[in-house]
């Protein structure tokens, strides 16, 4: 009887530490875990986002010492113009627009000659070119 008693305490005790060691290691992990997924759902919705961002440059005029530049927004999102640039010359801006609608967008420059090699880029990152002559 003596000898059944002591393997089940002994099972008992062993029971316990893998769960104390478990326990251990799982909160001290717990708060690494949490910031790896959170970066990485952002990450994953960021990307989204830009996967459904498309613009489409539809216009540049150079007038002296100012550039504008006419977006289109033809993707599914509405999306802000952070960064414009014309043969290298660029300017931050932040310009919103909407679904299926266009927006111009000003920016100073100086000296430039055709051909135009226009850059925009969005908050989230998507960013389209086109050169113009």
């Amino acid at each position: 009887m003596q000898k059944g008693l002591s393997e089940i305490i002994g099972s008992l005790i062993t029971t316990m530490i893998v769960i104390s060691l478990f326990v251990v290691v799982y909160v001290t992990t717990l708060p690494t875990l949490e910031n790896f997924l959170g970066n990485a759902v952002y990450t994953t919705q960021k990307q989204a986002n830009v996967v459904q961002e498309d613009l489409v440059i539809e216009e540049v005029a150079v007038n002296g010492a100012y550039a504008t530049v006419w977006v289109a927004n033809v993707g599914l999102v509405p999306v802000t113009v952070t960064n414009v640039y014309v043969n290298g010359q660029g300017s931050q801006v932040n310009v919103p627009i909407g679904l299926s609608s266009t927006a111009k967008v000003t920016i100073p420059v100086s000296g430039i000659t055709p051909p135009y090699y226009v850059v925009v880029t969005t908050s989230d990152g998507y960013s389209t070119s086109v050169t113009w002559s």
